[in-house]
């Protein structure tokens, strides 16, 4: 897959592995290979605005929603608790990374988690199984 992201971004620079302790593929690098380098450095203030979201209003008008990483990473932790989710486990991300879903309960959770996420490549809801 790696690859293949290479040969179709030929301007991509780093394929960044966060978590992970195997050697990387050639061409991409870990984060322990890279720690205390250019990395972001973890939030000062985690009451600090993580992220920003804008609603369609179904209720009302339509608005931006203020997260902080302490509120998402609540919900994280909610969710990971309340399935028993581990490290072992593999994250299935069916929904986009831009949509909430998958940004929170793909991405987040897989990062939190250290755990293996497996991105679908094409959202279609008219190709579910029945």
């Amino acid at each position: 897959m790696f690859e293949g992201l290479r040969a179709d971004r030929p301007a991509l620079e780093v394929i960044a592995v966060v978590g992970d302790t195997r050697t990387p593929a050639e061409g991409m690098v870990a984060r322990s290979d890279r720690h205390g380098s250019d990395l972001p450095a973890p939030p000062d203030d985690c009451n600090a605005v993580t992220l920003l979201a804008f609603i369609s209003g179904t209720e009302s008008k339509p608005k931006g929603v203020v997260h902080s990483e302490n509120t998402m990473l609540y919900g994280t932790h909610a969710m990971r608790d309340l399935i028993g989710l581990t490290s072992d486990d593999v994250i299935w991300g069916p929904s986009p990374l831009s949509h909430g879903t998958g940004f929170q309960w793909g991405l987040r959770m897989a990062v939190t988690l250290g755990a293996t996420l497996v991105i679908q490549d094409i959202w279609d809801p008219s190709r579910r199984s029945a």
